[in-house]
């Protein structure tokens, strides 16, 4: 969809501080860049300050200047339809290409001190590029290692990608080492 958005009108997209490698990948082949967005309620605001046609995020939300800049379950599935019908390829085979590299998913840690162990992984993961938008996001060249809080107090959220399987796990292993075994 961000590829269509960007076929119409270049220029740059609005996305949650979380976002995947291969939609990086994809924005930047389209010639575009994308605005961090800190959280679901920023979006808008990073949307009109960028003069944004879409937003996204790993939640799959989508964001629509047209909507003034809201969330659209009903614009987004209708855009997918007609991506669809004039690709005349199914769902499966648009995404197929899309589904490049591994990934977690969200992964779940209870800890005591969640701004403690912030530090401990930026002290441990040096060697990556860091970012503290939301909690902090640590990025190499193959392996993105991005952290949210979760609503609770003790509790943060992980998401690892790796374009290769054994990056991705080395990456969790490493992530272990400092926030302990993953919640069930």
């Amino acid at each position: 969809m961000a590829r269509q958005v960007l076929s119409e009108e270049p220029g740059p997209l609005s996305s949650m501080t979380r976002v995947e490698l291969v939609v990086k990948e994809e924005v930047t082949a389209a010639g575009a860049c994308l605005g961090r967005a800190r959280g679901t309620f920023l979006h808008e605001g990073t949307m009109r300050r960028l003069k944004a046609p879409f937003g996204l995020e790993l939640s799959g939300h989508f964001y629509f200047r047209d909507n003034f800049c809201a969330d659209s379950g009903v614009i987004a599935m209708i855009s997918l339809l007609n991506l669809v019908s004039r690709e005349r390829k199914s769902l499966s085979e648009l995404v197929r290409p899309l589904r490049r590299y591994s990934s977690t998913g969200e992964i779940n840690f209870e800890v005591e001190d969640k701004d403690r162990k912030i530090e401990e992984i930026s002290r441990k993961f040096t060697d990556g590029r860091q970012s503290r938008v939301d909690g902090i996001t640590v990025e190499y060249d193959d392996l993105v290692v991005q952290r949210a809080e979760v609503e609770h107090r003790t509790s943060l959220e992980a998401d690892l990608e790796g374009k290769t399987r054994e990056l991705m796990d080395a990456g969790l292993a490493r992530v272990k080492a400092v926030l302990g075994k993953a919640l069930k």
